[in-house]
């Protein structure tokens, strides 16, 4: 019986899809960034979130195979990491969730976020 061969092997039409879909996203955003700043900063603070977030699936995901813990501290620490973004992203002036607060909130956030990563 012949060995199936499994690995997949990227082909420049693959290569070439990812990179023209990813200049296009970026494109994108930078014009919402001239439509609305809401719009942008929404959209940014949600890709990051997505990434952390991924960070953290693939990691937990693999828990078994993985031997090293502090890679399983690190990955916990980009999902606290996304949770602190996404509160930060909803606590942004305009979104009018948190109405009770001013600009400090959102502010102490971010700042929370950035000592994390």
């Amino acid at each position: 019986m012949p060995e199936l061969n499994t690995q997949r092997t990227s082909s420049p039409q693959d290569t070439r899809l990812h990179v023209f879909t990813s200049i296009v996203l970026l494109v994108a955003l930078l014009f919402t960034r001239s439509y609305s700043y809401l719009l942008f900063h929404s959209l940014a603070e949600m890709m990051t979130i997505a990434f952390a977030f991924t960070i953290f699936l693939l990691a937990w995901n693999t828990r078994d195979t993985i031997e090293n813990n502090y890679v399983k501290v690190i990955c916990i620490g980009f999902a606290a990491a996304a949770c602190i973004d996404l509160i930060h992203t909803l606590a942004f002036k305009g979104m009018n969730i948190f109405t009770d607060f001013d600009a400090n909130l959102p502010t102490q956030l971010w700042i929370s976020d950035s000592g994390k990563r």
